[in-house]
């Protein structure tokens, strides 16, 4: 399809493979987006408002440390296979290994977690989510990692989309068996798509670009030692837009988080797009590193995460009247939270698209410093504001929240850009 267009566009406008991966990455993540838009409505409908509410609450404890999972292993494969792809099997396998670990030593640590909070589900269903969330889908997160650092764009596609939609397939098989809409049920279901969806993605690597190097692989303490700094940057880059939910449902309750949690959901599907082009694009910047053509890339990167981010924010005006309709009426506070969400995405696209720089520039020290302290803002903002504007208070300390984080990672990688 791609040569056919080449040969019809100009020499100055044809797609080259990081336009190619690019396009693929946005075409994963929108089909990811769309399943898991799928999931989000056949979940939100079995198990009622407060059901739900407390099912993602409890997702969302989990899912705060889901980035140390991996110990930044998606982060350094595309930086080392990017510049030297005979290592490629040695990593996967070390990347296993090091998920293996720090994913069973993390569910663990979220169960204890869980149960000095007097987490609303048993103790046996929030084991069955920590491994869902800090072990099986981070594996599926590496394969998709291993397919980007290897510009196969197509096969990237396919290991972003195979957990979520075998999580669908599971949730809809109870649907469908009569299975009563109860909370144990949902995460058995889920714990059943993220196995399925984990083999899948290994089966899809060792199939398209190839199978671990057990003999090659890394010592876990040399790259527990590299990935440190990747693993608490991907920890706070990522869990600021979870906490609020952990919080919330301590703080107010499954029905409040419930409405919440649909419009956020909603709104986050949105993110994603440009989530795929930082991914596609953060190999081509990291191998470009103290290069000129560096700067062309995040001119281009920057671009075109800015227009999708006020595109995307139009959109949410349109759309967010009809989450009721489609949700149930039990929904209907989540249009006014959907509204006060549309600056997001824009605020989002420029966060990451200067947060990308400077990891991209051997910055990630400051990254995660300044993601860091913005998330310990947002965690003491929220304890003193949630019980008394509720929600609100929420969306309004994340939208401040971008600001900061923006201006942090834009001044720092202005500086590293001269420095070079």
């Amino acid at each position: 399809m791609f040569d056919f267009l080449n040969r019809l566009l100009p020499s100055s406008l044809k797609i080259g493979i990081l336009g190619r991966n690019s396009i693929y990455g946005t075409v994963g993540l929108t089909v990811r987006a769309i399943i898991q838009a799928g999931y989000l409505l056949l979940m939100s409908r079995w198990l009622g408002v407060t059901g739900y509410g407390t099912f993602a609450g409890s997702v969302a404890l989990a899912v705060l440390a889901a980035p140390l999972a991996s110990w930044g292993m998606p982060l350094l494969l595309a930086k080392w296979v990017a510049r030297n792809r005979l290592s490629a099997g040695g990593m996967w396998a070390t990347a296993l290994i090091q998920v293996v670990v720090v994913g069973s030593l993390l569910s663990g640590l979220t169960l204890l977690v869980s149960m000095m909070f007097h987490q609303a589900i048993g103790m046996w269903s929030m084991l069955l989510l920590g491994v869902s969330e800090l072990l099986l889908l981070p594996i599926a997160q590496v394969a998709t990692g291993q397919c980007f650092a290897f510009e196969r764009g197509l096969a990237s596609l396919a290991a972003m989309c195979v957990v979520p939609s075998f999580r669908l397939v599971a949730a809809l098989a109870a649907v469908l068996l009569g299975f009563e809409g109860l909370v144990t049920a949902a995460v058995l279901m889920h714990f059943a798509g993220s196995i399925l969806g984990c083999a899948a993605s290994v089966w899809l690597v060792g199939t398209v670009v190839g199978w671990p190097s057990w003999r090659k692989r890394l010592p876990l303490w040399v790259s527990a030692r590299e990935g440190a700094g990747y693993a608490v940057g991907g920890l706070v880059a990522t869990s600021y837009l979870e906490v609020d939910k952990v919080l919330m449902l301590q703080l107010l309750g499954g029905a409040i988080v419930g409405p919440y949690t649909v419009a956020f959901r909603v709104i986050s599907l949105f993110g994603m797009p440009v989530s795929a082009l930082i991914s596609a694009t953060l190999p081509r910047l990291m191998a470009s590193h103290r290069t000129p053509g560096q700067a062309k890339t995040f001119r281009l990167v920057l671009t075109s995460a800015l227009l999708y981010g006020c595109a995307a924010g139009l959109v949410i005006l349109v759309i967010a009247p009809i989450i009721p309709m489609v949700f149930g009426v039990g929904f209907r506070e989540s249009v006014r939270y959907s509204l006060l969400f549309a600056p997001w995405p824009i605020l989002f696209a420029l966060h990451q698209a200067y947060a990308a720089r400077i990891t991209a520039c051997d910055r990630q020290r400051a990254r995660v410093l300044i993601e860091g302290v913005v998330m310990i803002l947002m965690i003491v903002s929220n304890v003193a504001l949630l019980r008394r504007l509720g929600p609100d208070a929420s969306i309004l300390v994340l939208l401040a929240a971008e600001v900061m984080m923006t201006f942090g990672c834009l001044l720092v990688g202005r500086k590293a850009v001269r420095a070079l």
